[in-house]
């Protein structure tokens, strides 16, 4: 399979030239065999001409433009009685997986964004070129959105790159949970530690975003004035001769006026995301998803009330009839400790305009504790009920230097039953993540297992064998051809890095050597000529892959005129 992934926030955010509106509308991917993809040029016009080519996947953004472009008569005309396809909504990725590519042929690739035009003044949609041009000396040269590659088999041996441990800061609030993608292994840096952190709105405690920090790689840091470039690992620093005013970190010029010091510090590779899943940024060959939870109470309760039949208890949060005295849902556990004696005084609350809206303090049987803070909070007390008793009590606390409404639990009798005197209660709460929280995993980049190339040896084979004049493999023509064939070639498969293939005539002479420097593809290829740049005969060749610590393999393949 082949892999593409692209990062859109600036394609996705940009403005027309022309209108000054964000029109981004969607992605088309197109592929072909050819560099000018000619074999994707497959829709005709009304008149039968070629005139657009066929995506092989296409996403656009779920909203009103959905289906065909409408153009008016005179536009319809104009572009030959064809029109453009926005798609059916299905929304926007930043990874295509192509699934349906053979091993061995080269493909071509161009990610497309496009955008919905308008009607109304005639403006057709329009989408980015796709530029690839294969010179004559097999150079091929590409834009920013186009790509080509020749897929193959992994290496005998070959280890996945992998995800070494995710854990949490201690002490962690949120319940949400992260998950590490990896999306391109050839990027995957071994050994590499990172760290993910938050920022929340603080009243609210609503997570607003988050950032990946590097926590391996270090500053390259040039003095000017002391002519000397240093190496600084995060979180070290380095003196800085007197006189210095701006260094060079990283390329880019910083300034340090009066400072006497430099230190280093972690790189952000994400700044500040508020997109926590799906189409994330990829970095260091990876993406984040981040599962966060909403400020919302657990509904398993837990409680050791001894009353038979138990109350009913309802948590949520403190509303009034007056808005101006809601109260805020924070993420916090609580318990209700239950006393068969006075053990306390509820505070008296206010909770609209009027008299009738104040709730006095009361002797109270019972105390609240809020787990998360290790500390007992105020408690407003009310009863209502004629033939059955509800017991509402809602918490007040600070949260941010406010003194607050939190969370109200309603207590209900079947009868007209006194409160509990004695147990618990225990309020639990879905929490997002905060400022405190903190994750941190280490990457594992791909390595080859000796152990289990030497079980896969036998993977090692040529392709195709036998080689019969030709094959889909084989390049096309280059642009200063008219005619003849392009480069003839077979390819030895599954080859591990480092390995030495040597190719001999079935009489023992060494016609040709080959080298293995890939670890992410263990294809090899031979372009059917000796060590002289001499076009080798048909017949029957012995091949020896030799693979330090590994082993090696023997094996023949033949090429058929």
């Amino acid at each position: 399979k082949v892999v593409i992934y692209w990062d859109g926030e600036e394609t996705e955010n940009s403005r027309d030239f022309v209108t000054k509106q964000q029109d981004f509308e969607g992605y088309k991917i197109y592929r072909a065999t050819d560099a000018n993809f000619r074999d994707a040029r497959t829709i005709t016009n009304a008149l039968g001409v070629l005139t657009f080519d066929k995506p092989i996947a296409q996403y656009d953004l779920a909203n009103q433009y959905n289906g065909f472009f409408i153009p008016s008569a005179e536009l319809l005309e104009a572009f030959g009685g064809i029109t453009y396809y926005f798609g059916e909504g299905n929304g926007i990725v930043n990874r295509f997986v192509d699934s349906t590519v053979t091993p061995g042929i080269t493909y071509y690739y161009a990610v497309c964004a496009f955008d919905h035009g308008d009607g109304t003044p005639d403006i057709f949609p329009e989408e980015n070129s796709k530029f690839i041009f294969r010179s004559n000396t097999g150079e091929v040269i590409l834009d920013d959105n186009t790509a080509f590659i020749t897929p193959g088999r992994r290496p005998a041996g070959y280890s996945n790159a992998f995800l070494d441990d995710l854990d949490k800061s201690d002490p962690f609030f949120g319940t949400g949970y992260a998950a590490v993608e990896i999306i391109d292994e050839a990027k995957i840096k071994d050994g590499f530690n990172y760290q993910i952190v938050f920022q929340d709105t603080g009243l609210t405690d609503l997570t607003s975003n988050w950032t990946l920090l590097d926590l391996q790689t270090p500053d390259t840091v040039f003095v000017p004035i002391a002519n000397q470039t240093y190496i600084v690992n995060p979180n070290d620093s380095i003196p800085l001769p007197a006189g210095t005013d701006t260094i060079i970190v990283n390329g880019s010029k910083v300034s340090v006026v009066g400072q006497s010091y430099y230190t280093a510090v972690y790189d952000a590779l994400i700044l500040q995301s508020d997109s926590f899943y799906g189409e994330t940024p990829v970095r260091h060959g990876f993406r984040v998803q981040l599962y966060n939870d909403n400020i919302a109470v657990d509904t398993s309760y837990a409680s050791n009330i001894p009353s038979d039949p138990p109350p009913t208890f309802e948590v949520l949060r403190f509303v009034a009839n007056n808005p101006n005295y809601n109260g805020y849902a924070t993420p916090n556990d609580y318990v209700i400790e239950f006393y068969d004696s006075i053990i306390d005084t509820s505070v008296v609350d206010t909770v609209g305009v009027g008299a009738g809206n104040i709730v006095p303090a009361r002797p109270i049987n019972f105390k609240v504790k809020n787990l998360t803070k290790d500390q007992y909070v105020d408690a407003v007390y009310l009863r209502v009920g004629n033939l059955s008793y509800t017991y509402s009590i809602w918490f007040k606390e600070f949260v941010q230097g406010q003194y607050v409404r939190t969370w109200r639990v309603n207590i209900r009798y079947r009868s007209l039953s006194e409160l509990e005197t004695a147990g618990t209660f225990n309020i639990l709460t879905f929490k997002p993540f905060n400022q405190n929280d903190s994750f941190f995993f280490t990457m594992t980049g791909a390595k080859i297992d000796n152990e289990l190339a030497k079980d896969q040896l036998d993977k090692i084979k040529v392709v195709p064998n036998p080689y019969i004049v030709t094959h889909a493999g084989e390049q096309r023509l280059l642009s200063t051809q008219t005619s003849g064939r392009g480069e003839r070639e077979i390819r030895f498969t599954y080859v591990p890095p480092g390995s030495k293939i040597s190719i001999f005539t079935v009489r023992g002479e060494l016609i040709r050597t080959l080298y293995s420097e890939g670890l992410y593809v263990g294809d090899v290829y031979w372009n059917l000529r000796t060590e002289e740049n001499i076009d080798v005969a048909f017949g029957v060749y012995v091949f020896v892959v030799d693979a330090p610590g590994i082993g090696t393999k023997i094996g023949k393949f033949a090429l058929i005129k």
